[in-house]
Order: structure tokens, then sequence, then C-alpha cells
């Protein structure tokens, strides 16, 4: 491969980088991956779910299930931080 070429998926991140599209595009990845990776029973429990300013937002009505999330907030983020590629994920709440 020549010096001056790309893969067609580095051009697509540097493309995503100048067009100050890649955290946008990365939290829509983490979002889809937890859709991909919570369990569609659980998923209809919770009420709530972004990423902002690194923070991974969970809300539920259901006191058992926010407590099962508490617990497992570690695992979460390191999953999902894993499948976008970077550590995009720095805190998650789960209220």
């Amino acid at each position: 491969m020549d010096h001056n070429q790309i893969t067609l998926g580095q051009a697509i991140e540097e493309m995503l980088r100048e067009l100050h599209l890649a955290d946008g595009y990365a939290k829509q990845e983490a979002l889809s991956e937890w859709h991909r990776i919570i369990p569609k029973a659980l998923q209809r429990r919770i009420t709530a779910l972004s990423i902002q300013r690194g923070t991974l937002l969970i809300r539920t009505d259901s006191a058992v299930l926010r407590n099962e999330l508490a617990m497992k907030k570690t695992k979460i983020r390191a999953h999902l931080n894993q499948a976008v590629g970077r550590a995009l994920i720095k805190k998650v709440e789960v209220r």
C-alpha cells in the first residue's frame, strides 16, 4: 500500500472529525450497543437514556432495576467504551 493511501474507514473517521461529527456518531454507536447488550424486557423499564458531557444517563421507574444497573456501572461503561473504541463514557448515572 502506498504511504499516501488510507483505508475507507480511516477516511470516514477523518471526515467525521473535520466536520465535528465524531462525538455525535460515537454517542449513537454507544447507544446502539446498549440496545444490543441489554435484554428487551429490561429496555422497556428504562424511561430515558442519553449521553451528555461524558456521562451515560439512565432513568428508570423501577427501584430494583436501578439498583441492578448501579451495581454494574463499571461493566456497562467499559463495554460501551470498548464498542466505540475510545473512552467516550467517563461516568454512568442511574436515576
